[in-house]
């Protein structure tokens, strides 16, 4: 069986890989809002956020995560993070659209 072990520790924000995102959201073909994020990462296996990364973290460099031990690549991990905090952008704004709507 292969182990590791980690010991979990506070990556320092300037070493942290992360980013912004520029989302869009349509609706009937209509550009609504243009909203800038910043995504934080979380490992998809286990939901933590801390990760043991290169001194130099680049996109395309493997990061592990902190509490499982899962490894993944950093830009790939980013994505995902935009996704989701893209699906809660748009849901939010349908919600407000529907509740003006219905006054």
């Amino acid at each position: 069986m292969n182990e590791r072990t980690f010991i979990p520790h506070a990556v320092p924000a300037a070493r942290r890989i992360g980013g912004s995102y520029t989302v869009l959201i349509y609706a009937g073909g209509t550009l609504m809002s243009e909203i800038r994020i910043t995504a934080k990462l979380r490992c998809t296996k286990c939901g933590g956020d801390q990760f043991v990364q290169p001194p130099d973290a680049k996109p395309e460099d493997t990061i592990t995560c902190a509490a499982c031990g899962e490894s993944f690549v950093a830009q790939e991990l980013s994505e995902v993070a935009a996704r989701e905090e893209g699906k809660k952008l748009a849901i939010e704004h349908a919600r407000a659209a529907f509740r003006d709507i219905l006054k």
